[in-house]
């Protein structure tokens, strides 16, 4: 009988460490998530259009449903003349998050 108490209590107690683990590995990829969309804003704001970019799209490959990054993709393009793909990134901000009144602003632009 102990045994099968010790057995279970080690079983719960790995369920939780591991339910653990997996929810610090998402806060760890969010927040590295929200540093990546900071440092583009800040590549963008400061005019360093290209590199900015290169970032975004290297981002949006590994959150490819993340809408900031298509609302700064698309704000760059339309700096860099783009309005063509900015349009269509903008669209796709909007379709990720239909409540984003920004990206419907800057596609009116």
């Amino acid at each position: 009988m102990k045994k099968g108490l010790i057995v279970a209590g080690l079983v719960i107690g790995l369920a939780c460490s591991s339910a653990n683990v997996v929810s610090a590995e998402e806060n760890n990829s969010d927040m590295h998530k929200l540093q990546t969309i900071s440092e583009i804003g800040t590549m963008s704001n400061t005019g360093h259009y290209e590199d900015a970019l290169v970032k975004c799209d290297q981002a949006l490959k590994k959150y490819p449903k993340e809408p900031e990054l298509y609302y700064w993709s698309a704000t760059i393009k339309s700096k860099l003349g783009d309005e063509k793909s900015a349009i269509k990134d903008y669209d796709k901000a909007i379709e990720l998050s239909p409540k984003n009144g920004a990206a419907y602003v800057m596609r009116g632009i």
